[in-house]
Order: structure tokens, then C-alpha cells, then sequence
């Protein structure tokens, strides 16, 4: 047994889900994992610029109150040195360790800014205060106090408008990354409760969103399944599922009309084998109960009667085979005008006294490659349908003529014509005109349907209908020409 699957609705949900705490998972890693980088970048960042204001304003008189200034706002350390190393401005906020420099360190570091481009930038330890543990202080904190601090010493060398060079030292303690630590976790969890929570939220409407006309479509399906096909589709929100509805709905109507052929196409052949049942019924019974009826007339309309149920039967059993793919075609060569002129003869024999003309209009020869059983049905059903629809005049004519490489037949009739809106149908199975159904005079009603199925299965092979209201029928098939 196969395990349950998530339907669409659910699948929707946990992909939402586990794309957000991928997200989410990612930007903690980040964050968590790049507290020192991040720290370092933002207070050389901070001491640059300070610095360079510095320098951009040393020829100002007023330049050691923006030192001061710049000090306490950006809580650094500043010191301004001449080439000997001698302090030009100084100011500081806290405990400095470029503060404590005599002159010959300060040098040094103007020198080595020098030597590397102007630029210097170190990063050292400032000791805060002596061993706190030994103190006897309580309390978390106290006792997790640090004894130094970790400081970033930013030196650039410069000059003022009389040409005498001069370096600006700017010292800043390093961000505590336990502080930022904190800050950064409090905004992630606020961060990640507010996107898990919106998530839920996300992916709770949008499943709703998308699996619900889903569903909606899944139920009328199985309703369809069933055996309903006037059930209804609904369901909308997107183009695909819009598109998805329209199309089962034209599928739901399509077979709700092949439903009503098939009940029509039944009622018809039930019709059709009651009428010569009945007769055979009446007429035995007669002969039995009365001897003298039993005259070599009344014997025939039974022969008949067998005959008409025989056909009928033989023409639901060819279609049948034809639609279920079972018969294989026997390819020759033959000539359609001999076979044609052999069917029109036993049709106007068959017919004959009923007022029914024939008019067979051919070229002397026309060998087709074909299966010359399956064409000569359907030469019988389309003069069959003609005999059936054929006007008032009863003049059924049936015309060979080549047409390219093929040769074609027509079968024609003035009877009252086809519908052109209809036209596309007629070859359906169970398709059956509005028109009152007559029992057919020859065949048995089927004829249009063995040669859909018939033409179909030959290479080359073309058949189709021309018609109108008021114009009569004209029916056509093309087979290619045999090589010589």
C-alpha cells in the first residue's frame, strides 16, 4: 500500500515554511558569525573619517575645538603630532593608550605611516585596570570583567598650508562584541518571530488561494467520474486554473452531447431491429395459424426482414471492430469504378419499383490501392445515407473522376441538405441529426460512422461532405492511384 501523499495545500505550506527558516537559519549564521568583522570595519570606518575632517580643517585656528568636538561625538581619542613627534592637539574621552606615548613612539608611528603610504592602521590592547578577581567583587558581571580592552589605532600623515608635515593619531576601543552579540540576538528573535508568524500566515492563504479551486476542480472531476456529465465546473483566481475550468467544462458538454447521441443512437437501433422483428413475428404467425397464407410473397417479406436485421446487426459489429483498432488492412490493387458499378447495379435492382434512380457518371478504369472489402462498405453507406436523405426526385447520382494523383467518388443528392454548423459532427459517433429518425430503406443508420473509421485507417485516404440547407448532400472519398 502506497503511503499517503501531502495534497497541494499542505505541500504549499511546508515548501513556504521550510524556505523561511532556511532564510532564517542563514541570516543568523551570517550575523552571529561576522560580529568581530563587522565591528572592525565600522570603527577604522569611524577613526578615518575623523581623521580626515581632521586634516581637511588643519590650517583653521578653531581646528583643536573640532578635535575636541569630533572626540566626545565619536567617543575616540585624537592626537595631532609634528615630524618630531611632539603633540600639536590632543583630547580624549576615556583611558587612551596614544595618550600615554612619549614622543619618540609617536614618532615612530608617523614614520611608519609614512613608510606605507601615508597610512597606518594597528590594532593593540589598552589595560583597563588589575586583576578584578582578586577584588572580591559579586555578581555576574563583575566577575566576567575584562582586565584589558581591544583598541584600533588609525594614523595618517599630512601636512598644513606652510608645508610642515604632521601626523593626526586617532585611537577607539573596538565595539564589545558581547554588547553587540546581544543587540544583534534581540533583533534576530524579533526578526524571526515576526517572519515565522507572517509565514504562517503567507502560507496559510496562499494554499488556500491555489489548492482550494483545485479542490473545487478535483470534486466536479470525480462527480464526472461518475457518471455525470452536465456537472459543472468551477474555480478561478489564476490564468492556468481559469483555463483548466473552461476546458473541463467544454469536456463536461461535449459529453453530455455524446451522452444524448448514445441514448438517441440506442432508442434508434432498438427501433430499427423491433420493426423487422416484428414483421417476421406477424408474418410466421400468420402462416402458422393459417396455411393458406403460406404463399411464396409472405415467405420473401420474412426473407427480407432477416435479411434488413442481418445487415444491421453486421453494421453494428464493423464498427465496433473499426473503432476498437482490431481489423488489419489487406492493401491491393483494384478497380473502383468495376467495384462501384457492381454496387450501384444491386442497389437499383434492390430498389427497383420503388421509384429510386441512379446515375453513374466514370472513367473507363481507375485502379486504387485499398482494402477492397472495407471500400465497398463504404461505397454501400454513403449510397445507403443517399437513399435515406435524397429529395423528392429519388435521383441518387455517384460520379468517378481523378482529382491529382487520386481518384475520387462523390455521392450526391438533392435531398434537403445539412446544416453547415453541423457539418464537423456528422461523422461522430453517436451523432445523429435533429431531424425525426426514419428507419433507412437500405442499411441500417450507422453508414457515416464505418466510413469515418473505414477512410481513417487508409494511407491516403480522404473523405468529407459537402452541404447546405436547401442544396442536398454531397458525399466524397479519394483513395490514391495504383502504379501501373
Amino acid at each position: 500500500m502506497k503511503p499517503s501523499r501531502l495534497n497541494i495545500k499542505w505541500k504549499i505550506f511546508v515548501i513556504l515554511i521550510g524556505f523561511i527558516v532556511a532564510a532564517l537559519g542563514l541570516l543568523w549564521a551570517l550575523q552571529l558569525g561576522m560580529v568581530n568583522s563587522i565591528s572592525r570595519f565600522i570603527t577604522i570606518n569611524q577613526l578615518k573619517r575623523t581623521a580626515d575632517s581632521i586634516i581637511r580643517n588643519i590650517d583653521n585656528e578653531n581646528v583643536a575645538v573640532l578635535a575636541e568636538n569630533l572626540s566626545y561625538r565619536n567617543n575616540v581619542s585624537v592626537v595631532v603630532i609634528d615630524e618630531g613627534g611632539n603633540i600639536i592637539i590632543q583630547t580624549q574621552t576615556r583611558a587612551s593608550l596614544i595618550t600615554q606615548l612619549g614622543p619618540d613612539e609617536l614618532s615612530e608611528k608617523f614614520k611608519k605611516a609614512q613608510a606605507g603610504g601615508g597610512v597606518l592602521v594597528e590594532r593593540d590592547t589598552l589595560p583597563l585596570n588589575e586583576n578584578l578577581d582578586d577584588m572580591g567583587f559579586e555578581g555576574r558581571e563583575a566577575s566576567q570583567a575584562d582586565h584589558t580592552a581591544e583598541c584600533y589605532i588609525y594614523t595618517k600623515a599630512a601636512a598644513d598650508a606652510g608645508g610642515n608635515k604632521l601626523a593626526v593619531i586617532v585611537e577607539a576601543t573596538s565595539l564589545p562584541v558581547p554588547l553587540i552579540n546581544a543587540t544583534t540576538t534581540v533583533q534576530l528573535l524579533v526578526i524571526t518571530i515576526f517572519m515565522v508568524g507572517a509565514t504562517f500566515v503567507l502560507a496559510y492563504l496562499m494554499s488556500r488561494v491555489i489548492a482550494t479551486p483545485i479542490a473545487s476542480l478535483n470534486i466536479s472531476a470525480k462527480e464526472l467520474a461518475k457518471g455525470k456529465p452536465d456537472v459543472a465546473f468551477e474555480g478561478g483566481g489564476y490564468k492556468e486554473i481559469e483555463e483548466l475550468r473552461d476546458s473541463l467544462n467544454i469536456a463536461s458538454k461535449e459529453l453530455s452531447k455524446i451522452e444524448h447521441y448514445r441514448r438517441e443512437l440506442i432508442a434508434n437501433i432498438s427501433h430499427d431491429l423491433k420493426t423487422p422483428l416484428t414483421l417476421i413475428k406477424g408474418y410466421t404467425e400468420m402462416m402458422r395459424d393459417l396455411p393458406c397464407e403460406s404463399t411464396p410473397e409472405n415467405i420473401q417479406v420474412v426473407i427480407d426482414e432477416t435479411e434488413r436485421l442481418t445487415r444491421l446487426v453486421n453494421d453494428m459489429l464493423d464498427l465496433s471492430k473499426l473503432q476498437s483498432g482490431a481489423p488489419v488492412l489487406k492493401l491491393e490493387g483494384f478497380d473502383l469504378v468495376a467495384l462501384t458499378g457492381e454496387i450501384v447495379m444491386r442497389y437499383s435492382k434492390m430498389l427497383e419499383g420503388k421509384g429510386y434512380k441512379f446515375e453513374y457518371q466514370h472513367d473507363k478504369k481507375a485502379i486504387v490501392k485499398g482494402d477492397k472489402a472495407k471500400i465497398s462498405q463504404v461505397i454501400y453507406n454513403l449510397i445507403s445515407n443517399a437513399v435515406n436523405y435524397c429529395g423528392e426526385d429519388k435521383l441518387i447520382r455517384i460520379r468517378e473522376y481523378r482529382r491529382g494523383s487520386n481518384a475520387r467518388l462523390d455521392v450526391i443528392d438533392n435531398g434537403e441538405g445539412i446544416d453547415v454548423k453541423i457539418l464537423p459532427y456528422i461523422w461522430d459517433r453517436y451523432y445523429k441529426s435533429e431531424k425525426a429518425h426514419r428507419r433507412a430503406e437500405a442499411g441500417s443508420g450507422l453508414g457515416l460512422s464505418i466510413v469515418k473509421n473505414v477512410m481513417s485507417m487508409h494511407p491516403g485516404g480522404i473523405y468529407g461532405v459537402e452541404s447546405s440547407i436547401g442544396h442536398g448532400s454531397r458525399f466524397y472519398f479519394e483513395l490514391p492511384l495504383a502504379e501501373e
